[in-house]
């Protein structure tokens, strides 16, 4: 018995250019498809978690680039990571 890894998929040995009519439907109205492509899409919303939090969240890793930066003796790392 063996088990499959994280988001391995059974698929048919004709996928995907050579499926029959039978395997599209099979395909069309599985679970995964339905969830993907119609609940997924109707109903995602991106919520900002942080909130009021974001900006004491910025300037902290904004320091820790800064501080990178000095301790790397050279400013490789892009302005926009530490700097306002």
């Amino acid at each position: 018995m063996s088990f499959m890894r994280d988001n391995e998929e059974v698929r048919s040995k004709n996928y995907p250019n050579s499926l029959t009519i039978r395997e599209k439907l099979s395909l069309r109205f599985s679970w995964r498809s339905i969830v993907k492509n119609g609940i997924d899409k109707l109903f995602y919303w991106d919520w900002d978690m942080l909130g009021d939090l974001r900006d004491e969240l910025n300037d902290y890793f904004w320091n820790e680039n800064k501080k990178l930066a000095n301790a790397l003796n050279r400013m490789d790392i892009p302005p926009n990571y530490t700097k306002r």
